[in-house]
């Protein structure tokens, strides 16, 4: 049977163009996710008030633990597809498939368990104060009926990107952001829903995709599918998936974590108030960060693909493209939150104290920003050519070796600006680590690729 043009693609398309079309839909499509967590916000704060951007606030580290655990079993599946893919080996492809499937509803089913039956104990944990409690419950209470389809939604869309179908994987969140900006304005507004509706927006968002995904690995469209025997859980793809989708589960479960201490440190040196703002920029960080994760995206599959089928210079040519790529991504979300950062607050709420105490935030916070798209590809290298350890180093640099420790030191000594500053400072450091740790790898691949050169001019 001959591979599907996306397969072809990876093989034989030259890297600038085969970055472009497997990266633009991945960040249209990103982009359009991101933006459905920002409109959800614009409507909250305009309907319902500045208390309940600080409710969203206290409720968002439930959303990363499980972005990051549906994520790192996606992120995991996908290498390992893509691999499998690259050696011709589409059966070992499928099984891994199956198996990402698998553990995707365990997991789900596990964590929506466990939400349910303690969710005020978990948002206090997080940081909840009387005012922020009920409108993080109401949301939360609602969010967990679309845990699963989320789950589900987050670790397919890797695979899909997994075999170069980049187009899929957009439309996918497409169909996720548009359908949840176009119920927003109808649950919140118009049924009068608060925060409730915005998560019912979300829930209902989250099946559409589910079963979008679920539906195109089970038709003949898809070079890999899904089938109950490739579903029967296997210890050596399970291992596989795991170890090198262990990177990013800690990313996002140290991203929790640092979010429930920054949460904490602002409820003993701020107010609701400085909550409200953590959650905007963090929110207008995602955003703008948007692009940077569909080039890396793109990127995963073609590394995934080019290792396993043996083409240093290929992957050389990729990794220093995406670096350029990503340096200037990062550069721009910077200047954007250093020039319009009063503008960028008023979006979501006009209340001038917001406005006046949040511009020196985004500009303080931002001010490390430049340097995470270096960051950002050395982990995605690592990631997509099956190299575990370093790629979970370098995910847990910023947020644990580095944030947490001086979240923890700082505001004691300088207050809330302690919490602001610890942002630059974990960034810039964790750039150095990713230099020491990138830069030998990369030589490494340039010798490669230099004796592949050496032994084709000497045959």
């Amino acid at each position: 049977m001959k591979e599907p043009s996306h397969v072809d693609h990876l093989r034989d398309e030259p890297i600038p163009r085969l970055l472009w079309r497997l990266s633009l839909p991945a960040t249209v499509g990103m982009l359009m996710m991101a933006s459905y967590n920002i409109v959800d916000t614009i409507f909250v704060g305009h309907f319902v008030g500045v208390g309940a951007i600080a409710g969203l606030a206290i409720a968002f580290p439930l959303q990363m633990l499980l972005m990051g655990l549906c994520q790192s079993i996606g992120v995991g599946g996908g290498v390992m597809v893509s691999l499998e893919i690259g050696k011709g080996r589409r059966t070992e492809a499928e099984r891994y498939l199956g198996n990402v499937f698998f553990l995707t509803m365990i997991s789900s089913l596990v964590f929506t368990t466990a939400v349910t039956l303690w969710i005020d104990p978990i948002l206090n944990a997080f940081g909840a104060t009387p005012t922020t409690l009920g409108y993080a419950h109401e949301y939360v209470e609602v969010m967990v009926w679309g845990y699963l389809p989320f789950c589900g939604s987050v670790a397919l869309n890797n695979l899909v990107r997994a075999e170069g179908n980049a187009r899929l994987a957009m439309g996918t969140m497409l169909i996720s952001a548009g359908l949840n900006i176009l119920l927003d304005p109808v649950f919140i507004w118009w049924l009068d829903g608060g925060v409730a509706g915005a998560a019912w927006a979300t829930v209902l968002a989250n099946w559409a995709s589910f079963l979008w995904l679920l539906f195109y690995f089970l038709s003949r469209r898809s070079y890999v599918r899904l089938h109950w025997k490739a579903m029967v859980p296997r210890r050596e793809p399970i291992a596989r998936i795991t170890v090198l989708g262990a990177s990013v589960f800690a990313r996002n479960a140290a991203s929790s974590v640092m979010t429930i201490l920054i949460n904490h440190m602002i409820h003993n040196f701020g107010t609701d108030l400085h909550l409200a703002i953590y959650g905007i920029y963090y929110r207008l960080v995602m955003f703008l960060f948007m692009p940077l994760f569909g080039l890396v995206q793109g990127l995963q599959p073609i590394l995934g693909y080019h290792e396993g089928a043996g083409n240093p210079c290929k992957s050389r040519e990729a990794i220093r493209l995406s670096t350029v790529i990503a340096t200037c991504i990062a550069a721009g979300a910077f200047l954007i939150l250093w020039v319009f950062p009063a503008q960028l607050i008023l979006v979501f709420s006009t209340s001038p104290q917001l406005v006046s105490e949040g511009t020196p935030v985004l500009r303080i916070a931002s001010l490390g920003i430049p340097v995470v798209g270096y960051h950002v590809v050395g982990v995605t290298m690592f990631q997509a050519m099956g190299h575990a350890w370093p790629a979970f180093i370098l995910s847990m640099s910023r947020q644990v070796f580095f944030f947490i420790p001086l979240v923890l030191i700082l505001p004691p000594i300088f207050g809330l600006w302690g919490v602001w500053a610890a942002f630059p400072l974990s960034d810039g450091l964790s750039f150095l680590i990713t230099v020491a740790l990138t830069e030998p790898q990369k030589r490494k691949i340039r010798q490669q690729c230099e004796a592949l050169d050496l032994a084709a001019r000497t045959m």
